[in-house]
């Protein structure tokens, strides 16, 4: 059985696009993605990142897409009325879809999309990728209000990793309602960037300033202070004190970064090397060049740079507040896991990885082993089986 399926999406996502492609190319699924605003379709200014951001390859390309005019005066800001988009009620009340995917509900677009559903038979499937982090006060209560009105009008809620699930079942979700949609990236793109870049890393480590037996870490992510980068640096200055031969390589940008680099330069010399933003052509030869991917995140739901990295059979170090920790990332397995925040643990496994290359490399193959089973063919396997419950039944 074919399903019409309609996602309503706030604007481009790197990783998104490969995921709609591979629904697009199921005979099963016709497709469409109504944006609710442009951002991402063409080179722009992040201003949290503080740099210029272009994708060598277009997010728009495989699948059937509309861009919704947003009457927004602020175009896309983070608000609840950052996008709106009025012609949303009429595509959701006259339309023909099988299926309607909405992804979160803090835009008054996203609540004028279920509510405009309330009347018709087009089964809401909702999706989002949050994990549990402590929260107190009205904010909690809305959210938990939201979340319970969400939960009532949807027919499927996805969740992506086993701390979204726990976040979705600690909000009140039915048990029944929840489906599997796996974290996953377009694992044979980076396959395919690793086998192009196989001979590059002797001389990206070289240019860097890193010999052979360095042990290089890899930290991708925007300089702001929930992502850990001041940890490294104090973890790797200890474990280098005691006699770890260590490099760091940092791409991405953001608000900290001068502050990082002063930082840097105190604890480590040149040890540290900041290479800015990255395509993901361009970060795939820093993956090639590095030995183990590290997250420090103090929150971080689903990061997919960790997906990415398990096909460069990267061993991981991450945090516990990781939310693939247990799925694509298991401790003693293909990963380390760390307190959040513990600097002396993050030391402790980064000199354990450091200190074996054997264990380096059993580990990474566990890594490039565990990545077939969080894949965009899994994804349209789960997504088709959600569909399949709820409407062929």
């Amino acid at each position: 059985m074919s399903y019409s399926v309609t996602v309503l999406a706030p604007h481009l996502v790197q990783y998104h696009a490969p995921i709609y492609r591979a629904l697009s190319a199921s005979v099963r699924v016709r497709l469409n993605v109504l944006y609710q605003d442009t951002t991402g379709a063409v080179g722009r200014r992040d201003d949290s990142m503080g740099a210029d951001i272009h994708w060598n390859a277009s997010l728009l390309d495989g699948y059937q897409h509309t861009f919704l005019k947003n009457w927004s005066p602020t175009k896309g800001a983070g608000a609840f009325f950052g996008r709106v988009n009025p012609g949303i009620v009429p595509r959701m009340l006259f339309g023909s879809s099988d299926a309607v995917l909405l992804q979160g509900y803090q835009s008054f677009t996203n609540i004028a999309a279920f509510m405009a559903l309330v009347p018709r038979s087009t089964k809401v499937l909702f999706r989002g990728e949050a994990t549990l982090k402590e929260q107190f006060g009205i904010h909690e209560h809305i959210k938990r209000a939201m979340l319970k009105a969400v939960f009532a009008l949807s027919d499927v809620v996805f969740y992506s990793v086993p701390a979204n699930e726990e976040y979705f079942l600690h909000y009140g979700c039915p048990k029944h309602k929840l489906y599997p949609l796996p974290c996953a990236v377009d694992n044979d793109f980076f396959r395919q960037q690793r086998i192009a870049h196989s001979n590059s890393r002797d001389e990206t480590r070289d240019h860097l300033g890193f010999s052979k037996t360095t042990t290089v870490l890899l930290l991708v992510g925007r300089m702001a202070p929930y992502k850990g980068h001041s940890q490294l640096l104090q973890a790797a200055a200890h474990a280098t004190a005691n006699g770890s031969d260590l490099g760091i390589i940092f791409p991405g940008d953001g608000p900290l970064r001068s502050e990082l680099e002063d930082e840097a330069t105190s604890l480590l010399g040149n040890r540290a090397k900041f290479v800015g933003f990255q395509s993901p052509e361009t970060l795939s030869r820093y993956y090639v060049a590095s030995d183990v991917l590290t997250i420090c995140s103090n929150y971080d739901p689903s990061p997919k740079v960790l997906n990415e990295a398990l096909n460069f059979e990267l061993p991981l170090i991450v945090s516990d507040c990781v939310g693939q920790i247990g799925d694509s990332a298991r401790h003693q397995d293909n990963a380390i896991v760390f307190p959040t925040g513990d600097v002396g643990k993050l030391e402790d496994a980064v000199t354990q990885l450091a200190s074996d290359e054997g264990l380096r490399r059993r580990m990474g193959a566990r890594s490039l082993a565990l990545a077939d089973q969080y894949s965009l063919k899994a994804d349209v396997d789960c997504f088709l089986n959600a569909l399949d419950s709820v409407i062929a039944l």
